[in-house]
């Protein structure tokens, strides 16, 4: 008795299949095994995958996926982890870096007689700047006298 003749119901514990010819049967197995199996057969989902290969295949595909996801996840994870403590540790040798009021002042001695050299520079232009504007201001106020007194002389001509 072939599946062309009669209607096959399948069950079992993890799947239930009805199946009326072998057309059915032929969409999902190969045409050459449906013709070598002309007796019932348990068709449920991982069934099907081991005689189905593209659907083994499949899973295979599905499975490496998932163990390189997750690989990849723990890696990102360690990564992660290792930089914070990373972080930590050079924020703990900036936190324990005693600040002084005097910049550079654990710098090596020529670079420390370039700043003392540098803050003398600045005291100086800071002088000369500072009299030069002094100098402007005063010929500013008797400009302004002087320009005063020119235009009472035009008022009272």
């Amino acid at each position: 008795m072939s599946l062309n003749e009669t209607q096959a119901s399948i069950e079992s514990p993890g799947c239930a299949l009805t199946m009326t010819t072998n057309e059915e049967l032929s969409l999902i197995l190969p045409p050459k095994l449906v013709v070598m199996l002309e007796l019932p057969l348990t068709l449920c989902p991982v069934a099907m995958a081991i005689v189905n290969r593209s659907g083994l295949w499949m899973l295979a595909g599905f499975l490496l996926l998932g163990w390189v996801m997750a690989r990849m996840t723990v890696q990102r994870r360690r990564r992660r982890v290792r930089q914070n403590g990373e972080d930590r540790e050079i924020q703990r040798r900036l936190d324990a870096k005693v600040s002084t009021a005097l910049p550079l002042s654990d710098a090596p001695i020529e670079v420390q007689r370039w700043q003392v050299a540098m803050f003398d520079l600045q005291r100086e232009l800071k002088g000369e700047l500072d009299s030069r504007i002094a100098i402007t201001q005063s010929l500013m106020r008797q400009l302004d006298q002087r320009i005063a007194v020119l235009q009472e002389l035009e008022k009272g001509r």
